[in-house]
């Protein structure tokens, strides 16, 4: 079998590799084009990096984008990371893409049939992220359940549309991205009397929004679907990413500033790049590693990222 050679595609509309890619052991011709590919292409997201194989991965480059915008680094999940680069593209901003972490499924099968009967008491089952969408989806494929007959209520407009794109019956969709406020708004909008939670989410997640429910009296039963890894990126790549001297660092999550800026500490790497993050449990985070926050989005979702970040792009 004759060596086939496949160019990264940064067409938003296509997620798999081309069909010559099939059936054939994958090499990168980088550790970023690797990265790259893995956010791009979902059908690979498992595979590790290797150098070699019978079709071998190139891509443009570490800096995605051939405008002179701002280059930002990237540090979303893996699953989520892809759609943000291609926002970021589209605004004229140049993009590194650096997942700091993945995410995996936290339930066994004996987990999955004990999590049934909430599922069957619940009026409305709450998805916070995009993530939670995902596993919560996969769980009821394997239990033949059809999204359609369940309602969910979402916070913000990307977990709504991951939500109906799956087929669930989106009931009520939070006007804000904040745990604390998506939890008032709950309690203005639903009746404790007629109304039984399922909140599904990450293992990580806040404990702010079952305890605001419960405190107003209504029921929440709690299922973690998964649970966030950290992604260790070789020095070399984390080197040649700070060598850039990148314009931003866009953190997402308090996991991703925890672990990527531990990360570089831990491998003596000092990191000047301006932070900008989605909102203030995550600039906390970012403070309490040491760092100082060099702006925070105003609307804590990533339409909210992406106003701060044109904002200081006219400065």
């Amino acid at each position: 079998m004759s060596l086939c050679h496949v160019t990264l595609n940064l067409d938003p509309e296509e997620s798999e590799l081309p069909p010559e890619a099939w059936g054939r052991s994958i090499g990168f011709d980088s550790y970023s084009t690797y990265i790259q590919a893995i956010t791009r292409y979902a059908d690979i997201q498992h595979l590790d990096y290797q150098p070699q194989g019978e079709c071998l991965v190139h891509s443009p480059g570490l800096i995605l984008g051939s405008s002179d915008g701002p280059v930002t680094i990237n540090t979303r999940p893996v699953s989520q990371s892809w759609p943000f680069t291609c926002r970021l593209l589209r605004e004229g901003f140049r993009v590194i893409v650096a997942p700091a972490s993945h995410t995996q499924s936290t339930l066994s099968l004996e987990e999955e049939e004990d999590m049934l009967p909430s599922l069957e008491r619940c009026s409305h089952v709450l998805l916070t992220s995009r993530e939670g969408v995902k596993y919560f989806a996969a769980f009821l494929r394997r239990h033949q359940q059809d999204p359609g007959r369940i309602s969910v209520a979402v916070i913000g407009k990307g977990t709504a549309q991951a939500s109906l794109e799956e087929g669930f019956f989106v009931d009520y969709v939070a006007r804000t991205s904040e745990a604390l406020s998506f939890a008032k708004e709950l309690v203005s909008f639903f009746d404790p009397d007629d109304t039984r939670f399922l909140l599904a989410r990450g293992v990580q997640g806040r404990n702010i929004l079952p305890r605001v429910l419960e405190q107003n009296g209504f029921a929440c039963d709690e299922v973690a679907l998964y649970r966030s890894v950290g992604m260790m990126h070789p020095p070399a790549f984390l080197h040649e990413v700070l060598d850039i001297n990148p314009d931003y660092m866009v953190f997402t999550s308090s996991f991703a500033a925890e672990f990527l800026l531990q990360s570089l500490r831990s491998q003596q790497l000092y990191l000047s790049v301006p932070i900008v993050t989605i909102g203030p449990p995550t600039s906390q985070t970012v403070e309490a590693c040491g760092y100082t926050v060099f702006a925070q989005a105003d609307h804590y979702d990533v339409e909210g990222l992406i106003t701060i970040l044109r904002e200081l792009r006219r400065v």
